[in-house]
C-alpha cells in the first residue's frame, strides 16, 4: 500500500503468487502525478488503475484485471473515453506515442501486461512481424478460416465428381464461383 502526499490518498497494488512484489513509491508517485496531469484525471481513477493491477512475480508482468476487448487488452472507461491501460502506462514513462510509431508492442507477448518496461512503440509493419515471429498468426488455410462453409472432404469430393458445376453448387449450398475455383486450383491450393 502506498500512501501519495500529492493527491493525499493511499493505492494498493496486489501481488500475485507468493511473493509481494511492490511497485516502488517512486515510479508510483510520478505515475499518479502523470495521470493527473495528462489525463486530468480524478484521485478515484488512479486508484481504480492500481486497485486492478496483479504482479506476476516470475514474468515481473503488471496484469491488469480490467475487461479485456477481443485481442486480450485491457481497457478502462475515464471521462466517456474507453483507454487501453498498456497505453496510458507506456505514455507515462516514455511521454506521448510517436505519430510514425502509432502501435504499442508488448516484449512479454501479454496483452493484459501494462508493465512500461515492457512495452515498446512499433509501426504496423513491426506488429505484424512481431506476431508472425511469435506465431500468434493463426493458420488460415482450409478449414481453419473463418469464412469456410466447406471441409476438406467435400472439397476433395467436388474435384473428384463429374457433375456440372451448377449442380455441385447447389448440392453444397455455395456459388457456381466457388466451385469453379475449386476445382482449377485457385482456391484452396493446400489440398491434392
Amino acid at each position: 500500500m502506498f500512501t501519495c502526499r500529492y493527491i493525499r490518498q493511499s493505492l494498493t497494488c496486489k501481488p500475485m503468487g507468493e511473493k509481494n512484489k511492490k511497485i516502488s513509491y517512486r515510479k508510483f508517485r510520478l505515475l499518479a502525478i502523470f495521470l493527473l496531469k495528462e489525463y486530468k484525471l480524478d484521485k478515484k481513477y488512479i486508484n481504480r488503475i492500481f486497485n486492478r493491477i496483479e504482479i506476476d512475480p516470475v514474468t515481473r508482468c503488471w496484469n491488469s484485471t480490467y475487461a479485456s476487448n477481443s485481442w486480450g487488452y485491457a481497457k478502462i472507461g475515464i471521462k466517456s473515453k474507453v483507454l487501453a491501460v498498456h497505453r496510458i502506462m507506456y505514455e507515462y514513462i516514455h511521454g506521448t506515442i510517436p505519430s510514425d510509431k502509432p502501435f504499442i508492442l508488448h516484449r512479454c507477448d501479454n496483452p493484459k501486461c501494462c508493465n512500461p518496461t515492457h512495452l515498446y512503440s512499433g509501426t504496423p509493419q513491426n506488429n505484424v512481424d512481431d506476431m508472425i515471429n511469435r506465431n500468434r498468426y493463426p493458420d488460415q488455410k482450409g478449414e481453419t478460416n473463418y469464412g469456410a462453409k466447406l471441409t476438406e472432404k467435400q472439397v476433395k469430393e467436388i474435384r473428384a465428381s463429374n457433375k456440372p458445376q451448377p449442380i455441385l453448387a447447389k448440392q453444397f449450398n455455395v456459388v457456381r464461383q466457388t466451385i469453379s475455383n475449386i476445382k482449377t486450383r485457385r482456391r484452396w491450393k493446400h489440398l491434392p
